[in-house]
């Protein structure tokens, strides 16, 4: 593996360096990050669904007055 290279792990003790903890951090942005993405589309998603609603009770309603007449 890579991270098992001479070079890499002098140079991981060279500048006390942490895979793990840089790892860690990343995830952890990456994961906010996502979520809040996902909270994003489903709002977007329920007022899509709610306008999808609305319109066809608009097109119900229409469709009973033009029956009525």
């Amino acid at each position: 593996m890579v991270f098992d290279h001479p070079w890499v792990k002098n140079f991981e003790k060279k500048y006390n360096l942490s895979k793990t903890a840089v790892a860690a951090t990343t995830v952890s942005a990456n994961d906010q990050e996502m979520e809040k993405k996902r909270a994003q589309l489903a709002a977007e998603s329920k007022i899509l669904a709610e306008a999808e609603e609305k319109k066809k009770l608009v097109e119900k309603e229409a469709a009973q007055k033009e029956l009525e007449r």
